[in-house]
């Protein structure tokens, strides 16, 4: 079996869909083949592959709380990421922002499950909207992935 690597540089934006598994660049595809939800006017794409130094900063942003290693934008396989973000565009007072619509984001998780990847905004604990990830991607890192990682033993 192929064993995912720790990610060694942050993609993010247009770029990181080159840096991702297939099946999460098809949730891009699929929401901009779609007519716009009303009140969105794009989808921006956000992290795939997330660094050491990435990561520590989304957790002192607490837009993550996992550490380098925990998260799947930490992992890759064959040098694509396992977890991507997304997010609807909306435009207020003339200025394009990060919608805060639930319904916008509702629309991520349609197209998570039509391409058959896990969707962030149904977790209870943490809901990440934005977030969409392979399924099980824990079961892609290898047996030493917390030394990889940098982490101690629990």
């Amino acid at each position: 079996m192929t064993y995912a690597e720790p990610a060694v540089r942050s993609v993010r934006g247009e770029a990181a869909l080159e840096h991702v598994r297939p099946e999460l660049a098809a949730v891009v595809a699929w929401l901009r083949g779609r007519p716009l939800p009303a009140g969105v006017v794009s989808w921006a794409v956000g992290h795939g592959p997330r660094d050491a130094v990435e990561q520590a900063d989304a957790v002192r942003r607490k837009v993550s709380k996992a550490r380098f290693g925990e998260s799947p934008h930490n992992w890759l396989l064959d040098g694509h990421a396992l977890a991507l973000d997304v997010y609807p565009i909306a435009v207020k007072q003339g200025r394009r922002v990060v919608s805060g619509s639930l319904s916008h984001y509702s629309t991520i998780g349609e197209a998570a499950a039509a391409c058959g990847v896990e969707w962030g905004g149904t977790w209870a604990s943490f809901p990440d909207r934005p977030h969409v990830q392979v399924r099980d991607w824990r079961l892609l890192r290898p047996a030493d992935w917390r030394a990889l990682a940098g982490l101690a033993e629990p």
